[in-house]
């Protein structure tokens, strides 16, 4: 769920109940995240920036792998230190959360995807659609921890060229 302003997301959130975690922040206030009923726990991106040491987490596994993107992708997943399917919000999770550095989504909803802006941002980390334009409205993105953001908007770009793939 999120909530827009003026053209801005302001608020947003997100929960997997299976897992009895609920992520939330709002511009300004912080991003939070809640397992368990538990107390809440601000959220911070990892801080790599070297590719080669980064984790990848996939969203939409149709989507992501399109063929316009599927050998950029595959460089990616290839250079990485590792790359994971955990699921949609599950793989951003894993961003928000520091244990991975960016997460690719593609073939889905703008509400999908809106509350993740000012999520990624309050905890430190980036978000654009895979053209690198601050959206949710493509229905694509790219969530990181900001530091491999560039990196993975040029593979994407070249095609997989700068990757080796």
């Amino acid at each position: 769920m999120a909530l827009e302003h003026e053209g801005r997301v302001v608020a947003g959130a997100m929960a997997m109940p299976a897992l009895g975690e609920t992520y939330w922040a709002a511009r300004g206030l912080g991003a939070w995240m809640s397992a368990g009923g538990g107390a809440p726990v601000a959220l911070r991106v990892s801080g790599i920036s070297d590719w080669a040491e980064s984790s990848l987490s996939f969203g939409e596994f149709r989507g992501v792998f399109a063929p316009e993107r599927e050998r950029a992708v595959l460089g990616l997943a290839r250079t990485a230190a590792q790359a994971r399917c955990y699921g949609d919000l599950a793989g951003a999770a894993m961003v928000l959360t520091g244990r991975a550095e960016a997460w690719v989504e593609a073939g889905v909803q703008v509400w999908d995807i809106a509350p993740l802006v000012v999520l990624a941002e309050e905890a430190g980390g980036r978000f654009t659609d895979l053209a690198g334009r601050a959206t949710a409205a493509s229905g694509n993105c790219l969530l990181s921890n900001g530091r491999v953001h560039e990196h993975v908007l040029g593979v994407l770009a070249s095609g997989g060229a700068a990757s080796g793939a």
